[in-house]
């Protein structure tokens, strides 16, 4: 997983316990599966993919269908960057996961701590989510730590 950081502030391992920690303190039920189980979304209301970096096409089409049937599906920075044997695909900026994200990615950047930017767009996805009592999201926005950054950027004062 750490096999290329390609930083010295990224830690996948710190990246994924980020999630846990953050999800335990809400009080959250986590579970962690393998790609090879089913993706209920009645059994898994809420997927989290953090740093899933490696992906084929087979877990991109089990996580189309968790979302298509009711899931809510989070991926995180680095996902769909690597197929299956840890290459670089020769296709655009993870381009494999384009379509399940509904976005292209034009993009990417690890910025280091002491950078700041403001965004000029954020757009978050989410499918089966209806109700004022729904807070879960929201507390989810809390958690992007390395989160990745168009290249619409402007420098903060």
């Amino acid at each position: 997983m750490q096999a290329s950081p390609h930083t010295k502030s990224w830690d996948t391992w710190q990246h994924i316990d980020t999630y846990y920690k953050s999800l335990k303190s809400m009080g959250a039920p986590v579970t962690f599966i393998s790609e090879n189980e089913d993706f209920d979304p009645h059994e898994y209301p809420f997927m989290i993919a953090p740093a899933f970096s490696m992906t084929g096409s087979t877990i991109i089409r089990k996580w189309q269908q968790y979302a298509e049937n009711g899931g809510n599906l989070i991926l995180t920075c680095r996902t769909g960057s690597k197929d299956n044997n840890g290459h670089f695909p020769e296709t655009l900026l993870q381009q494999p996961i384009w379509k399940l994200i509904g976005a292209r990615m034009e993009d990417t950047d690890q910025l280091p701590p002491s950078v700041r930017v403001k965004l000029k767009q954020v757009i978050v996805y989410t499918t089966g989510i209806s109700g004022p009592n729904c807070s879960f999201p929201k507390k989810i926005l809390k958690l992007w730590r390395h989160m990745q950054i168009s290249s619409i950027r402007e420098p903060l004062p």
